[in-house]
């Protein structure tokens, strides 16, 4: 039986799970998708190899260096991945926000807010997280009513590449509602 990840945040519909090299082609087809990359790396399709270097590697080191980066969202474990979410860092000068993607045959079924409530818990809890960033193209109204709905308030408005781009953060204690069923270490019971 194959042995399950060393961390595991489970949701009452998902199991988040740290972004690896076995999510390499999945991860770019999500990227490339159109809908997806309509406010995503500003509409430039990676190839395979932009992937790994600019998304895979830079996760393992984030990992490795900070214990935290990107989790790929899957509906069970082992299931093909439907998304990814974490922290990251943004613009320059670098600044560490709430990421994500969701492939668009799973959309408005609240996915991402889900997996960001668990995630936010997760970093208020391990990491201390009393503030959190994100940021999204103003366009996308989607992503926008998401950011509201788990609290977090636009601060600032900046010039983007493409399009104008909505600063938010979420200030106190983040993740509450939502927060992940169970947190798993390897074989260990949850915790």
């Amino acid at each position: 039986m194959p042995r399950e990840p060393e961390l595991v945040l489970r949701t009452a519909r998902l199991h988040l799970v740290p972004l690896g090299e076995a999510d390499l082609v999945a991860l770019q087809a999500l990227n490339a998708e159109p809908a997806v990359r309509r406010y995503l790396f500003d509409d430039v399709v990676w190839t395979v190899e932009e992937t790994r270097e600019r998304l895979l590697v830079e996760n393992a080191r984030l990992w490795r260096e900070e214990g935290r980066g990107l989790f790929a969202i899957r509906e069970a474990l082992g299931a093909p991945l439907v998304g990814w979410i974490g922290t990251w860092y943004f613009h320059e000068p670098p600044v560490r926000e709430l990421g994500y993607a969701l492939h668009p045959r799973v959309w408005g079924r609240g996915y991402v807010t889900e997996a960001a409530r668990a995630v936010l818990a997760w970093g208020a809890e391990v990491h201390g997280d009393t503030t959190v960033r994100a940021s999204t193209d103003a366009p996308n109204e989607a992503s926008i009513r998401v950011l509201e709905r788990l609290g977090f308030r636009a601060v600032a408005r900046t010039p983007g590449p493409v399009h104008d781009t909505v600063h938010f953060a979420l200030v106190g204690r983040p993740g509450g509602a939502g927060a992940p069923d169970a947190v798993s270490s390897g074989s260990d019971a949850p915790r």
